[in-house]
């Protein structure tokens, strides 16, 4: 994640649609990849301490509750 947000972060300031929007595409699936990994967890450890976190994590920043 650091190293795709340095590159969109240098596409973004170089004003390089091109690689700005490649950078966030990648952002996009590894997103996806860790959210599902943690959903994974929380769903078969729903007893964890660590499942609230993974919780978290799994749901991202927009929480859909409907």
């Amino acid at each position: 994640m650091k190293i795709l947000s340095k590159e969109y972060t240098k596409a973004a300031y170089a004003k390089d649609e091109p690689a700005r929007k490649a950078a966030e595409d990648k952002l996009d699936i590894l997103d996806a990849e860790i959210k599902g990994v943690f959903g994974q967890y929380a769903k078969k450890n729903p007893e964890s301490p660590i499942a609230v976190f993974a919780i978290t994590r799994y749901a991202g920043w927009d929480i859909n509750v409907v």
